[in-house]
């Protein structure tokens, strides 16, 4: 017989004067038992179902444990990540990042169910308080860590304009809910586990339900509390996103990439923020109904009935791993969609171009994605064109002339005006038509407001500047960076 078969984590009935009843003793026949799946899988009906289960979860939180170690291990010691966003004004002590937060909420929860399930396989624990007490060590550990992840989602939105901030998160009001809601569930719930194993190895089943049953109401309690407090925080949040991207779509240049940029991030984390808080919503508004059930029918109905008793066991040991293990797939496989994005699209640049006009003296100006090695798509602001440039050179800080005589081994013929195409609608043309003296200027360090030029100035170049003069070399300093360009290519004329 297993050490923890006892009148608490065992429940046994048999048929007195023709009727089926609960008795205060262990029968002699397992087949009249059914035990507490949390504690003990033995000599109860069904014995080797439940060990069967608990092998495979034993197996499946090894292997989710494992990825989400190694992703840890490979953002902390490859990348150089670390779990907490860098110290700020306004941010707090407790400053942790969503995906590592995530990561790790899932590699603890896991590592110590696997714990918990090898050592009830082989009956190493010696009575039922200490049963009791690592079962709800183990819910604690990863309910503190679950309370950090709707920190991170507040420091992980992204800074908007002042005129939108309806509501600032206050760092020292997160930082005090945060650490209550990581120590008080320590503070109450610990002694409450203790006297439930305590009075359950003295044979006090009357007491030990009842401090199962308080137990179980505390845990929903904290469950509902962590539940309403993630839903206010997105809710806040997402009014202050959509508020933004209001104000952008409202104003009037619409043909700025910067705010389109802008825009497709933002929805991006509206998006991203809605699922994670609604996976995790879910998980918790599940055990905040499955808590309550257990606490008050459990000991008294559910235990009894088998096929409710293995189906409680299923619900309450497998829907945290799987939803764990579908959100863990969703996050790399954003993850490894946001690295191929990125390396399309790495940093903004800004484009000036000459007007086509010999004695105009207006520059045309836009915003660019630009990518180390990839394309470059510029789109003006005056006639609303897009000029596309295939295989730019892999430095940001050079500058490139497209003109009649622009030929160099410094720059490869493949950057000569013939890659570069003109978008109007659906039909595409090519520049050859182009001015021989326009020249494209690329620039880093842009996106800051105060460094953007407005279109409106640069459709008129004041006359006091000087006129950009293919021989003045002052236009190959770049005055963003505060550093030279590359030098100009020397002039060979093009073979006809």
């Amino acid at each position: 017989m297993a050490r923890l078969v006892n009148n608490f984590t065992v429940s046994c009935r048999e048929i007195i004067n023709n009727e089926l009843v609960k008795v205060d003793y262990i029968s002699t026949r397992p087949e009249n038992c059914n035990c507490d799946f949390r504690i003990n899988i033995f000599y109860c009906k069904g014995e080797q179902i439940y060990r069967i289960a608990t092998w495979i979860l034993l197996i499946y939180s090894i292997i989710l444990g494992c990825v989400s170690m190694y992703i840890l291990y490979y953002r902390f010691c490859k990348v150089g990540q670390s779990i907490f966003f860098q110290p700020s004004k306004r941010r707090g002590i407790l400053r942790p990042r969503p995906q590592e937060t995530f990561h790790l909420i899932c590699c603890t929860y896991n590592t110590l169910q696997a714990t918990h399930h090898l050592i009830k396989l082989f009956d190493g624990y010696s009575n039922t308080l200490w049963a009791e007490l690592y079962l709800d060590i183990t819910k604690l550990v990863t309910y503190a860590l679950a309370t950090l992840y709707p920190i991170s989602i507040i420091y992980s939105t992204p800074t908007v304009d002042l005129t939108t901030m309806r509501w600032t998160p206050n760092k020292y009001l997160i930082d005090i809910v945060g650490f209550s809601l990581m120590i008080f569930p320590f503070i109450i719930n610990i002694p409450i586990a203790f006297y439930t194993g305590y009075y359950a190895d003295n044979n006090d089943i009357k007491m030990a339900d009842y401090f199962f049953k308080l137990h179980y109401i505390m845990w929903s309690f904290w469950c509902s509390v962590l539940l309403g407090i993630l839903l206010i925080f997105w809710y806040k949040l997402i009014n202050i996103l959509n508020k933004h991207m209001k104000l952008i779509n409202n104003r009037r240049n619409r043909t700025n990439i910067g705010d389109i940029w802008k825009l497709k991030k933002l929805k991006r984390v509206v998006r991203n923020l809605t699922i994670v808080v609604f996976s995790f919503g879910s998980i918790f508004l599940l055990h905040f109904i499955f808590d309550l059930l257990r606490a008050l029918c459990y000991k008294s109905f559910t235990i009894h009935n088998f096929e409710l008793n293995v189906g409680s066991m299923l619900f309450a040991y497998y829907v945290i791993p799987i939803s764990l293990n579908i959100a863990q797939f969703t996050m790399i496989y954003h993850m490894l969609r946001t690295t191929q994005e990125s390396q399309n699209i790495a940093t903004p640049l800004r484009v000036f171009r000459k007007s086509g006009t010999p004695d105009s003296s207006t520059v045309e100006s836009s915003q660019v994605l630009h990518s180390s090695n990839d394309n470059i798509t510029s789109n003006s602001i005056v006639n609303n064109e897009c000029h596309l440039c295939d295989q730019v050179n892999k430095s940001d800080k050079q500058l490139f002339r497209y003109e009649d005589y622009s030929n160099n081994s410094r720059f490869s013929n493949k950057y000569s005006i013939n890659s570069i195409t003109t978008t109007f609608g659906q039909s595409s043309v090519s520049l050859g038509d182009m001015h021989s003296s326009s020249e494209i200027y690329i620039t880093s360090d842009v996106f800051n407001q105060r460094d953007l030029i407005n279109s409106n100035e640069e459709s008129n170049i004041d006359e006091r500047k000087p006129n950009m003069d293919d021989d003045d070399p002052c236009y190959t300093y770049n005055h963003d960076r505060k550093e030279w360009l590359a030098e100009k290519p020397k002039r060979v004329p093009l073979k006809r």
